[in-house]
């Protein structure tokens, strides 16, 4: 699982290579490529819709030229696009995993 929070330049490009270094390596030890990742991309950005690996295709839906949700969509797996405060984000992702982590130690 990959988790970028308002990084829509650096995080898309770094993951791309890293997960193109990753598939090339895994090609020429003769294993499968990485498949069923998920990637959650959190940004402010208003009226994207339609993410997952159909916002590939060019036109059909607006998250396409946003190159972030390009960049994720065309690296395979299920991206999901959350819209938000990256700041409030954090913090609540911080709280509840707390949270999670307090109910678990119990």
């Amino acid at each position: 699982m990959v988790l970028s929070v308002g990084s829509a330049i650096m995080a898309p490009q770094v993951f791309e290579k890293s997960l193109s270094c990753v598939n090339n390596l895994r090609l020429q030890a003769g294993r499968p490529i990485v498949r069923g990742h998920t990637l959650y991309v959190v940004d402010i950005q208003d009226g994207v819709i339609g993410t997952g690996p159909r916002a590939s295709r060019r036109g059909t839906y607006p998250a396409y030229y946003l190159r972030f949700c390009k960049s994720f969509a065309r690296m395979g797996g299920t991206m999901h696009y959350v819209q938000g405060d990256n700041v409030a984000f954090m913090h609540n992702l911080l709280r509840d995993l707390a949270q999670a982590g307090a109910a678990k130690a119990l």
